[in-house]
């Protein structure tokens, strides 16, 4: 069985287009995240330079990441981040920590769970609504 494959993506909107970008990489997320090996999609966007978007993407072997890069929704996106990135640069990374990869297939909704949850149950207190 092959590793793991890891990317960090990053993306400069055009001028005046970032929500039109962000729009399309939330539709790029949602469509990533059904397919099975994806173990990892994430978006970001950085808070200081709001044109500037951040996706980490880990799949389960070379051969699920390439299968990803030929689906319909990701050729798609793809035309459509074109039209709208000014810039693009993606990274194949290996992560420095201890164990490797510190995310598990399950923790992005465990990690949504707890956002969920009252701000007082985050920080330790035993609230009965928590």
């Amino acid at each position: 069985m092959s590793e793991n494959q890891h990317l960090m993506v990053s993306f400069i909107s055009k001028p005046g287009l970032e929500s039109d970008l962000r729009s399309v990489l939330l539709e790029l997320v949602k469509a990533s995240r059904a397919e099975p090996d994806c173990i990892r999609y994430d978006l970001s966007q950085s808070n200081a330079k709001p044109e500037l978007f951040f996706l980490v993407e880990c799949w389960a072997s070379e051969k699920s990441l390439s299968e990803h890069q030929q689906t319909p929704h990701f050729i798609e996106g793809i035309r459509k981040i074109e039209a709208l990135a000014a810039q693009t640069d993606v990274q194949s990374i290996n992560w420095i920590e201890p164990d490797g990869y510190p995310f598990s297939r399950e923790e992005p909704r465990q990690t949504k769970e707890l956002l969920a949850r009252p701000q007082a149950c985050n920080n330790g207190n035993s609230a009965s609504n928590c």
